[in-house]
């Protein structure tokens, strides 16, 4: 393995292990899994990952889907539902660029299909299934 593929597979693990425990800390992480901390954080500089950006994220993510009560679907295909907002945006009724009915299909296989969402939502979620490949958040 590489030290490419094993910051991605770290970073990978880090993604999940933060879903459950947001208050992990990376450093502490990288130590039980035995991963050069500062090997990784450059590549991590060279991906235009962050640590903090991504918490951020995974909160708002996990704090929407409390309140609006979205559940994995029941089918076998790996789909769920989650939340995106746009970063400053309060809530989807203040969209003025309100879309619905969008469907992607991803080179990976990935479907999503996107009830209602701002052109800046549906980008933002773009861009983070951009980043790496990130796994679905739970």
């Amino acid at each position: 393995m590489t030290a490419e593929e094993r910051y991605e597979w770290a970073w990978k693990r880090y993604l999940l292990r933060l879903n459950k425990n947001s208050k992990i800390r990376l450093t502490s992480f990288l130590k039980e899994i035995h991963v050069y901390q500062r090997g990784m954080e450059r590549w991590m500089y060279a991906k235009g990952l962050s640590v903090m950006e991504t918490k951020r994220l995974i909160r708002e993510s996990q704090n929407q889907a409390k309140y609006e009560r979205l559940l994995p679907s029941s089918d076998t295909t790996g789909s769920m539902f989650l939340p995106v907002t746009a970063d400053g945006a309060d809530s989807f009724a203040e969209a003025t660029d309100s879309m619905s009915g969008i469907s992607f299909t991803f080179p990976d296989g990935t479907q999503v299909n996107i009830k209602h969402g701002s052109a800046q939502a549906v980008m933002s979620f773009l861009k983070l299934y951009q980043r790496e490949d990130l796994p679905c958040l739970d």
